[in-house]
């Protein structure tokens, strides 16, 4: 059984969902543009530590958040992939 009603609600829903796809990829792209720093860079913070960028995300408050595996002494990354906080002063070391 359908109501008058849910031909409107489908085609809403579909656009709702096309423009909350196109959003996320403005998105991504903005926070690429603002970010200093490329995938794969190897950043050093002021706490000697070094980190290799894995991966930049959008976020509201400074328009990207930037993830990266932290590297060991041998300059292997680690497993596990952190968060960076630009707090830490996060800089360029190695393109």
């Amino acid at each position: 059984m359908s109501s008058q009603y849910d031909k409107e609600i489908d085609r809403l829903t579909d656009e709702i969902a096309s423009r909350r796809k196109k959003l996320v990829e403005l998105q991504q792209k903005r926070a690429e543009y603002y970010c200093p720093f490329k995938l794969g860079d190897i950043l050093f913070d002021n706490k000697g530590r070094k980190a290799k960028l894995s991966k930049i995300t959008p976020n509201n408050f400074d328009k990207y958040t930037l993830h990266a595996h932290y590297l060991k002494k041998d300059g292997a990354p680690k497993q596990i992939e952190s968060r960076l906080w630009q707090w830490d002063g996060w800089g360029l070391l190695k393109r």
